[in-house]
């Protein structure tokens, strides 16, 4: 991811919310889940 830390959780804003984003698609998938909501808006993670 461009502009990303080494971890890209406390990267600059625009790639710390594409690694949030890409994390809840992650666990939607390996959970078997999918929420049609924005989980990142209802988890703060925005």
């Amino acid at each position: 991811m461009a502009d990303a830390k080494h971890d890209v959780f406390l990267s600059l804003p625009q790639p710390r919310q594409m690694a949030y984003r890409r994390l809840d698609l992650w666990l939607d998938d390996y959970l078997g889940t999918h929420n049609d909501t924005d989980a990142s808006a209802s988890s703060g993670k925005g």
